[in-house]
């Protein structure tokens, strides 16, 4: 995979990252106490990245328009609006105490004037050439089969990021003995998976009911997911299924 495919992974995309409104960039909010129907109310999405430390912690995010999402440890899951920058891009809250700074393919998080965390574009082929063992950067697949998985979106390579139209209609669940289940905004559908060295995994036909929803992202969705090689998760547990020839990637988060 080239960075250029993580650059969209993620999936930065975290469900619970905090929603808010385009015009309350001034304020971090609160994931917990913010209502889900306010997604709406997000600006387009400018691209979406993981990025890993050197120590395998990664943190993802999403860049908007005069705005950026991300999740750490320290501060929980954070929106902070685009402020003035003398070089690179940053973004800070009302009183700077938590700063975002993004260089090219590198970030900077600071709380309190202290980095809390420092990485590059997490390439996820590089550290598989290298050998690097990075803090849990994948898991097994008997990971895959303890939770049921929502999309959240799909990043292609050619800049192109599709989301679900219909909030938490789309999801899979797989379990440990290779079979697949899942909905979409339309049907539901079962099928089978394999799994193989280095996260690799392959998905058979699927069997579907057959009701017709006009508009619906179905066809899309299933095209997906059934040309998906490999899998990993972000240290944070979110699941990210890569597209074949380098096409672009898909994440999930536990429902």
């Amino acid at each position: 995979m080239t960075k250029k495919i993580i650059s969209w992974v993620l999936v930065f995309l975290v469900i619970g990252f905090a929603i808010f409104s385009i015009k309350k960039f001034d304020s971090v909010k609160d994931p917990v106490q913010e209502e889900t129907s306010q997604e709406e109310a997000l600006p387009k999405i400018i691209s979406t990245s993981v990025f890993m430390n050197k120590e395998g912690k990664t943190v993802p995010v999403i860049f908007y328009e005069e705005a950026v999402l991300f999740q750490t440890q320290e501060t929980g899951d954070l929106v902070l609006p685009q402020v003035i920058s003398a070089s690179g891009t940053r973004y800070a809250n009302e009183d700077e105490s938590v700063v975002f700074w993004n260089k090219g393919n590198e970030i900077t998080i600071t709380q309190n004037n202290t980095d809390i965390f420092s990485g590059t574009l997490y390439d996820f082929a590089q550290v598989n050439e290298e050998g690097k063992n990075v803090e849990n950067p994948t898991r097994d697949n008997s990971t895959l089969s303890q939770a049921s998985w929502k999309w959240v979106s799909t990043a292609l390579t050619d800049g192109i990021t599709i989301t679900p139209s219909k909030k938490d209609a789309f999801s899979l669940t797989l379990t440990p003995d290779g079979k697949i289940s899942g909905t979409t905004d339309c049907n539901n559908f079962g099928g089978t998976y394999t799994t193989g060295d280095m996260q690799a995994i392959n998905f058979g036909e699927f069997a579907s009911t057959q009701m017709y929803c006009e508009g619906s992202q179905e066809s899309a969705f299933i095209d997906m997911i059934t040309k998906t090689q490999q899998y990993i998760f972000t240290h944070e547990g979110n699941l990210i299924l890569l597209l074949k020839s380098d096409a672009g990637s898909v994440m999930f988060r536990k429902k």
